[in-house]
């Protein structure tokens, strides 16, 4: 029982970053014409991917045992199809996999750009983020995205041992705040503002999913691991300039102590000395190093 436990929580980053971008009809929610559509594509984007993760998963094992596939070489579905139904199974499957890898970066690239923009409207990134092209994409949302992606990848070189774990677990670790933070703000809502809800039952149903969201949230935490959780604390920290820029757009001319509250300083304070711990373990730790 304990194995199995150990390979579930082992398993759960890889689980969480396969689904990570389900939501991401919402990102984009602002350009659809009727808020239905946001949530049946959400709905039906996880169901898809779903089926097909299960469906890739079961089938090769009626044909060949889990040791099998496992000492396949990547991408094993390649390999499989090709025995079972020759070359032309495996140029299919890598011909799936070129699309695939190109349509993941096209959306990463949408929503990543999407997100300055929204958080500049709400005063959270500078106004700078606030620029639009001709056709109403955030250019510097979509600069900066290029930017940043094309640093990951050059950092990927550097990167003991896997790259490709290591770079799909740091990205689950950086959503999981997210998550957990907004099923925590779920069920403060569903507990002291009842008015918010259509009905009694609405309400039970977002404080189940708030509660069972939450609980999840902190398995994927502890999940997750003291090397993860600090190289996410130092990659956070690292974005509190753009928010004390921000604010100090908005609040022009106020005494940088005043532009938080005691509580926002003692929370950034705290951020900052966890994002220092972060890198001193993350460079000292051995997950960086000259490959």
């Amino acid at each position: 029982m304990h194995r199995i436990g150990a390979q579930v929580s082992d398993s759960m980053l890889v689980t969480l970053w396969l689904f990570i971008g389900m939501e991401g009809a919402v990102v984009v929610s602002g350009s659809a014409r009727h808020p239905r559509d946001v949530s049946r594509a959400t709905t039906a984007g996880y169901l898809t991917v779903l089926v097909l993760y299960i469906l890739v998963s079961l089938l090769p094992l009626g044909v060949y045992s889990s040791g099998q596939v496992a000492r396949m070489p990547n991408p094993s579905m390649s390999v499989i199809m090709e025995q079972c139904f020759g070359q032309g199974g495996s140029i299919m499957v890598n011909a799936g996999v070129i699309i695939s890898v190109v349509f993941a970066w096209l959306v990463w690239m949408i929503m990543i750009s999407q997100m300055p923009l929204y958080a500049a409207r709400d005063g959270i990134y500078p106004r700078s983020f606030l620029a639009t092209n001709r056709f109403g994409a955030p250019s510097t949302g979509l600069v900066w995205t290029a930017v940043t992606c094309q640093l990951l990848l050059i950092l990927c070189h550097f990167v003991n041992g896997d790259a490709w774990d290591v770079m799909i677990s740091i990205t689950s670790v950086m959503a999981m705040p997210c998550y957990l933070l907004c099923c925590v703000y779920l069920w403060k809502i569903a507990v002291r503002e009842p008015p918010a809800f259509p009905s009694a039952a609405a309400r039970r149903r977002a404080l189940a999913t708030g509660v069972l969201g939450t609980l999840f949230s902190l398995f994927l935490v502890y999940s997750a691991g003291l090397r993860y959780l600090m190289m996410a604390c130092a990659l956070y920290a690292i974005g509190l300039p753009l928010l004390v820029v921000a604010r100090r757009q908005r609040r022009p001319g106020v005494p940088l102590r005043q532009l938080f509250s005691h509580r926002g300083w003692v929370v950034l304070s705290l951020i900052v000395v966890l994002g220092v711990c972060g890198l001193v373990y993350t460079v000292h730790g051995g997950v960086f190093g000259v490959a």
